[in-house]
């Protein structure tokens, strides 16, 4: 078995047969897809079901509603495959993505790859294409330009093995697994190719300025008190762009409603607030990749 998919699914009828479909157009035929269903109310798993009877290489997982997190380490405990591909059931991957990434991984030998990805809203689809990731910029700039969805990567099975999703963590799982990864990974690379499609979801949980805002602000205090040594001045240089960026969408939405996804004063929030005109250098750099130099 080459690749092992892993789909956590919690109510997502409306999208989870796309999803499954852009599995099925693989053009790396040797695949196992794993379908986990975190509790589903709705027609999510007689959907799984319906794919799993015309393709064996589908299977259907169930088990009580506990997050993205915990579905993922279900579907991490019962893979088979060489290599881990996560994608959420409301999302997609290209139909070369696998193929290509085994191929270019194989070839130079590494743990870990990354695809370029393409993002999709009501309104607009744009392309995004980050030439290198790893455990600093994972520390300092997630959310902040350096960005990549769970499924642009593809991990060696190896490599994560003795890794899990924190159950405990429901705000940004994803980018806590990044910095997990990618502090044991000793390479990622990046493959120059658009192999997957994150959608928009308003039901999910960057739905949302107010929600976005708020999740960052809890994760980043939530961590806080798990980073040591030079990772945890980093934290607070996170924090910090994290308060400028909560300006700027206070700037942008007008939305009074933020104000309430401001964390408690705390001891390490002035050290945060004293790193601010550092950190405005990252958000200037942002701002200008994000909406002059390629605007949308």
């Amino acid at each position: 078995m080459t690749v092992s998919i892993i789909i956590p699914c919690f109510n997502q009828s409306a999208y989870l047969g796309r999803a499954l479909q852009s599995v099925q157009q693989q053009t790396l035929q040797d695949w196992e897809a794993i379908v986990v269903d975190d509790g589903s109310t709705d027609e999510s798993p007689a959907i799984a079901k319906t794919f799993a009877a015309s393709d064996t290489r589908i299977r259907l997982l169930t088990k009580e509603n506990g997050g993205s997190g915990s579905a993922r380490n279900m579907g991490l405990d019962n893979a088979r495959g060489e290599y881990i591909q996560f994608l959420d059931a409301d999302d997609t991957i290209a139909p070369d993505k696998l193929e290509r990434q085994t191929q270019a991984m194989r070839q130079q030998n590494v743990e870990i790859s990354y695809t370029d990805f393409s993002v999709f809203d009501d309104k607009q689809s744009y392309p995004v294409c980050h030439r290198t990731i790893n455990y600093r910029k994972a520390l300092t700039r997630w959310g902040i330009g350096a960005s990549i969805p769970i499924h642009a990567f593809l991990y060696k099975r190896s490599l994560v093995e003795s890794i899990r999703f924190d159950h405990t963590i429901r705000q940004r799982e994803d980018w806590y697994w990044a910095l997990q990864v990618l502090r044991q990974a000793d390479r990622c690379i990046h493959v120059p190719v658009c192999g997957a499609f994150y959608y928009q979801n308003e039901k999910g949980k960057t739905g949302s300025v107010i929600k976005m805002q708020r999740g960052n602000f809890i994760f980043i205090e939530q961590m806080f008190a798990h980073m040591h040594g030079w990772a945890r001045v980093g934290w607070l240089y996170r924090l910090a762009e994290e308060y400028w960026m909560y300006i700027l969408r206070r700037i942008k939405t007008h939305d009074a409603a933020l104000r309430s996804t401001l964390p408690a004063f705390t001891l390490h929030t002035c050290p945060a607030i004293l790193l601010m005109p550092v950190a405005l250098l990252s958000v200037f750099h942002y701002t200008y990749q994000t909406y002059i130099r390629q605007p949308q």
